[in-house]
């Protein structure tokens, strides 16, 4: 049995948080001896969904104190003991795989495993963002490159290609998130779910899910949406998330008149179901890595007009299309309008199947042990 750490900062229910605890819920229990370990407790839905399932997750968190206090003699107290329990936590558990994910890599080189330790990090967001805004990370993660055993995990062949170039390396592997595409396939009443948030059969949905941040660009999504209801009164954007930039979206959304045409949802697990009461998706990101939300609103059926910053490697289907940023919201409000699919028409959006992604990565730890990685 191969023991395996997945360390990540907490579960507060971002793309990457949702993979791990995918990773999590269904690795084969025979195979894969599984602890996670995070530093934030979130209290969303998915910490419950772990400790239901009896996953062996430590939050160091609990065992700091002083652990959100702002002050300054607390805050450096806190940054000692979180590199101190990282580094007592992974000596004790002396796994044979940590596979990272996000910015930690600075405490894996802190931590200085055994070096018959088999290292994974998947890289989530894109390679530029981690060049221009983090290079420190850039930097541990070339350590755990020349020092250990090490495979980097990227979301698509263009990031994969940029890693190679920026480490001089020639192994990173690609490895789709993987989504549940039996949950997003099922059907359900769209009605029933509807009369759920007060909303009726003839109300026009706009969607969003996604992080309430600034590379999300939900302010371009609330002027579109201004004029989408220009000229569908019965407009309501729906959007699903939370994140810093929460309140400034309710602040405008208020000042601009639609707060009531508002509906804000977080912590939700049931997102199969919402994307198939919406009638169309805004996502207007500035930056993505591979936005696995696009893949589940195809296979939700969901028609989705995006920024054409975001890679083609995750159009899986018609029900995608590209639009500028630089484009006006009335614009993005014509076409989202005017956009209709009579059939939809599928082309390799099974490859995404969380049950393949999880039996490959598992020979991919397998490998790793063996020495035969790029097998």
């Amino acid at each position: 049995m191969i023991k395996v750490l997945q360390f990540i900062h907490g579960f507060n229910m971002g793309g990457a948080e949702t993979i791990v605890k995918n990773y999590c819920l269904n690795f084969n229990k025979d195979n894969i001896d599984l602890y996670v370990l995070c530093w934030d407790r979130y209290n969303s839905p998915y910490d419950k969904e772990l400790k239901d399932a009896g996953i062996n997750v430590k939050y160091l968190c609990d065992d700091m104190p002083f652990y959100g206090k702002e002050k300054i003699i607390f805050r450096i107290i806190n940054k000692i003991q979180l590199y101190a329990n990282i580094k007592k936590y992974i000596n004790n558990l002396n796994p044979d795989i940590i596979h990272t994910h996000l910015l930690v890599n600075k405490y894996i080189k802190f931590s200085r495993p055994k070096k018959n330790t088999k290292i994974f990090y998947t890289h989530h967001f894109s390679v530029e963002r981690w060049k221009n805004c983090f290079k420190s990370e850039i930097k541990k993660t070339r350590w755990l490159i020349d020092n250990y055993d090490t495979t980097i995990v990227a979301l698509n062949s263009k990031m994969k290609d940029d890693i190679n170039n920026l480490f001089n390396i020639q192994n990173t592997i690609v490895l789709n998130n993987g989504i549940a595409m039996d949950e997003f396939f099922q059907p359900m009443s769209k009605n029933e779910k509807r009369k759920e948030l007060n909303l009726n059969e003839s109300t026009f949905v706009v969607g969003h899910v996604g992080r309430f941040s600034k590379i999300k660009n939900h302010d371009f999504l609330i002027d579109v949406f201004i004029e989408i209801q220009k000229k569908k009164k019965n407009a309501i954007l729906l959007l699903v998330g939370k994140g810093e930039q929460k309140k400034h979206i309710i602040d405008k959304s208020e000042k601009l008149g639609i707060r009531n045409n508002l509906i804000i949802l977080s912590d939700r697990t049931d997102i199969d179901e919402l994307m198939k009461i919406m009638d169309i998706l805004i996502f207007p990101s500035f930056s993505e890595g591979v936005p696995v939300t696009l893949v589940e609103a195809q296979a939700a059926g969901l028609k989705c007009i995006v920024s054409d910053t975001i890679t083609k490697e995750v159009c899986y289907s018609n029900l995608l299309k590209y639009k500028s940023i630089i484009d006006s919201p009335n614009d993005w409000a014509r076409e989202a309008l005017k956009w209709s699919v009579d059939k939809i028409n599928y082309c390799g959006i099974e490859k995404w199947d969380l049950k393949l992604i999880i039996k490959e990565l598992e020979d991919r730890y397998t490998k790793s042990l063996k020495g035969d990685i790029n097998e």
